[in-house]
């Protein structure tokens, strides 16, 4: 969240939350110094809302084009791994990013999302949202920021996390009322089986790295497996798998108490070598070069 907040600026409440306004300066600027070194995933709730503009993305090597009439919002999950960003010189819109204290701290350990809603945001981030609830998200993000403004109010914090609390509830609300408003079952049989695939790849990628493993599980062949991913999500299954495992590779390695050897053994590959070959070919660098430029903070 620091990290974050250094190269972003906003509105913060430490340890807690994040309110950030998007422009081209910022995302140009902070985005590609964050991850120029290496990738990121941010381990907390992220939302982005576009108001104007256009924003491109780069998530799990997929780029995707983020404005105000498609793919309006966004949400990575702590799962996903985030390249590099860029935006047009008319961009405008929020960031706004909670942390798992917060939501341990607010929501008593629950979490405002359903499962499946998270296992399809992994794989497909951005949503399309109606001017109507884009309206209501983005007058709590106001009334937010005067919260923020208002330096001489007694319990000014107590408040901003109350905003913060209502501005969460208020995009899973919507989030759900758009869930709810979709036929229930125009879902096709790959839509089923991709949304079956996630997690099965998060219960068994450390161990199982084969795309014919997840054909059996899904009670497919890998060859039709490989349809269905690039299909849903334009790649074949084993790049699909290969993503998965770098953001596994990550979030080891961000912990420096685990040598590269034990990652490697954590993560099922045959020996210290392998795993570097492995993790260089996705992320253009070794894993000990990305441990070498993380600054030991949550982001």
């Amino acid at each position: 969240m620091e990290r974050l907040y250094k190269y972003f600026g906003g509105d913060y409440l430490e340890g807690q939350l994040l309110l950030s306004e998007l422009n081209p300066r910022r995302i140009n600027r902070s985005w590609n110094n964050i991850t120029s070194d290496a990738p990121l995933t941010t381990g907390n709730a992220v939302f982005y809302i576009i108001l104007s503009g256009v924003m491109e993305i780069n998530i799990d090597k997929r780029t995707i084009v983020c404005s105000a009439e498609k793919n309006n919002f966004l949400h990575p999950v702590p799962f996903n791994v985030i390249y590099r960003a860029r935006g047009s010189e008319d961009l405008s819109g929020y960031m706004f990013v909670v942390t798992k204290k917060f939501l341990d701290e607010n929501l008593g350990g629950k979490r405002p999302f359903h499962p499946d809603d998270m296992q399809e945001f992994q794989f497909s981030p951005a949503i399309d949202l109606d001017s109507a609830p884009v309206n209501e998200i983005t007058q709590v993000i106001k009334e937010m920021k005067y919260k923020f403004s208002d330096q001489s109010h007694k319990f000014r914090e107590e408040i901003i996390l109350l905003k913060g609390l209502e501005l969460l509830l208020e995009i899973a609300s919507v989030i759900k009322k758009k869930k709810t408003s979709d036929p229930v079952d125009t879902a096709s049989r790959l839509d089923r089986l991709v949304r079956q695939l996630y997690p099965l790849l998060m219960e068994n990628c450390r161990k199982h790295h084969e795309v014919s493993f997840y054909a059996e599980k899904l009670c497919i062949t890998p060859q039709y497996l490989n349809k269905l991913t690039k299909a849903k999500l334009g790649r074949p299954a084993s790049n699909i798998i290969a993503d998965v495992l770098i953001t596994e590779s990550i979030l080891l390695l961000q912990n420096p108490e685990l040598s590269i050897q034990q990652i490697a053994e954590k993560l099922h590959f045959s020996d210290q070598s392998s795993f570097g070959k492995f993790f260089k070919k996705h992320t253009g660098q070794s894993p000990l070069m990305y441990r070498k430029g993380l600054v030991w903070e949550h982001c």
